[in-house]
């Protein structure tokens, strides 16, 4: 997902899963994460603008978790957030308060999340809660 013409985020998987970053259009990109697990899945970006970005994704076998990549520096470095029993398979942000996932869980099939921002606490960690 592009912020810009020039500035892009992108999530490729396989043995391992990666985020990728261009600043010039595509021409040449930089690996800014990478996560050497071979169950680690990346499947969604969505940049709010060219600081803001998200990424989701998860890990189905061991772990069985929901992950959650937050930038707030264009994509260079990212924060993760998971969330235990659910893996995110869709993932939109709506506007910088509000966006929404769909993952699978282990017991009830498929949960509808959705994501909030903390008004009273700007540094408040992700807030996903079930619809």
């Amino acid at each position: 997902h592009c912020a810009t013409e020039d500035h892009c985020v992108a999530v490729v998987e396989g043995d391992t899963s990666r985020i990728l970053l261009t600043r010039d259009g595509g021409k040449t990109w930089k690996e800014s994460r990478h996560d050497s697990d071979p169950h680690s899945s990346l499947v969604a970006v969505r940049m709010l603008d060219d600081k803001e970005g998200w990424v989701s994704g998860g890990e189905m076998s061991n772990a069985f978790e929901g992950r959650f990549w937050h930038t707030l520096d264009g994509g260079d470095t990212w924060t993760k957030e998971a969330i235990k029993g659910l893996y995110t398979f869709s993932f939109d942000m709506v506007s910088r308060e509000s966006g929404y996932a769909v993952a699978l869980t282990r017991s009830s099939g498929v949960q509808l999340l959705k994501y909030r921002t903390n008004k009273t606490n700007v540094e408040a960690p992700l807030q996903l809660k079930f619809v």
